[in-house]
């Protein structure tokens, strides 16, 4: 039997398993949030990999096509292209055409 003032010791104990068990809740679901942002980080530096990567491809094919587009801006090459697509001649130049003998 407890003596006159003492209390049992059943309900400090019932509160210590209480509060054991909400930190134990607490725990679990720290440790559920932790693995989850752990798994969309992951996700997300492979998309950035992917992108980064997407990106050198695009600056590779900006500079192929700027490369392409100085070329075409040069006298020489609208020379050539008017020349060979166009059938355009200097005014300085004589023409000759031929004809094509047909079949006797």
């Amino acid at each position: 039997m407890l003596g006159p003032g003492r209390t049992s010791p059943a309900p400090s104990m019932r509160k210590r398993r209480l509060i054991l068990a909400g930190f134990a809740i607490l725990l679990i679901y720290l440790l559920y949030l932790f693995i989850v942002q752990g798994v969309a980080l992951f996700k997300a530096q492979g998309e950035i990999r992917a992108l980064e990567h997407r990106l050198q491809q695009l600056q590779v094919e900006k500079e192929i096509l700027l490369q392409q587009a100085r070329d075409l801006m040069s006298n020489e090459t609208v020379e050539e292209l008017a020349r060979s697509q166009l059938g355009f001649v200097d005014p300085s130049e004589r023409v000759f055409i031929l004809e094509e003998e047909t079949g006797r």
